[in-house]
């Protein structure tokens, strides 16, 4: 149960994932998927190759995939932690390129992508694709406080009730070369605890209302992840 789990979260966690869609016929569609994180156990194909174990989950698109393309064997990461790795895949650069070298982890901080980096959405725009970014993103962002100013506050805690997550104004997938996105700011084990559709917070009912969740107003103190208390 416990691979289980793990490989949920990886899977809802997933990091970039990018369908290009095809702009001529010739062009063949992109999905770049990143995600964070997989072990050798979580790919069945790469399971029952490198491990006499059983599989405990199949994932048979991913394993097509590897059937149908190449796999590397020796590949290596520009840091062994998620935010800077994730900065330099959608750069291009060294982690200590950035202003932040242990990476961007907080949703209302600057994000160290800036407008002159050759992103994987602005590189594929400039090639024709129409692009898109489903998933984690934990570059930061810019928001505004509940005045309409900038957002300069606290990063966490009950300070930073005042900020106004109903739209991500700067530093998301939009400004960075995306048309169209679905994101968690700060992917699904952490805050902030919610989803935004292009810019826009993501509603799951009609009826939804943005809260502070701590274990006096969530309906589960579990729900409460060990990040902390935030909005959701």
């Amino acid at each position: 149960m416990k691979l289980i789990k793990h490989l949920t979260l990886s899977l809802l966690a997933i990091g970039c994932a990018m369908p290009a869609l095809a702009a001529t016929a010739n062009k063949p569609n992109i999905v770049f998927i990143m995600a964070d994180d997989v072990g050798i156990g979580d790919i069945s194909a790469l399971h029952r190759q490198y491990t006499d174990k059983p599989v405990v989950v199949e994932t048979p698109t991913i394993d097509s995939l590897a059937a149908q393309g190449m796999s590397f064997t020796d590949a290596h990461s520009p840091t062994a932690l998620c935010a800077p790795t994730r900065y330099s895949v959608m750069s291009g650069n060294s982690t200590y390129r950035g202003y932040a070298k242990w990476g961007v982890w907080s949703t209302f901080a600057k994000t160290a992508v800036t407008q002159e980096d050759a992103t994987i959405g602005r590189v594929a725009k400039q090639a024709g694709y129409t692009t898109g970014f489903v998933g984690k993103w934990h570059l930061g962002g810019t928001f505004l406080d509940k005045n309409g100013n900038m957002y300069k506050g606290a990063k966490g805690g009950p300070k930073s009730k005042n900020v106004d997550l109903t739209k991500w104004v700067a530093g998301n997938p939009k400004e960075l070369g995306f048309d169209y996105d679905f994101t968690a700011p700060t992917g699904v084990q952490g805050p902030t605890y919610s989803l935004h559709e292009n810019g826009q917070w993501y509603k799951f009912d009609k009826d939804s209302k943005l809260i502070y969740v701590d274990q006096h107003s969530a309906l589960d103190k579990s729900f409460v992840s060990d990040k902390g208390p935030w909005h959701g």
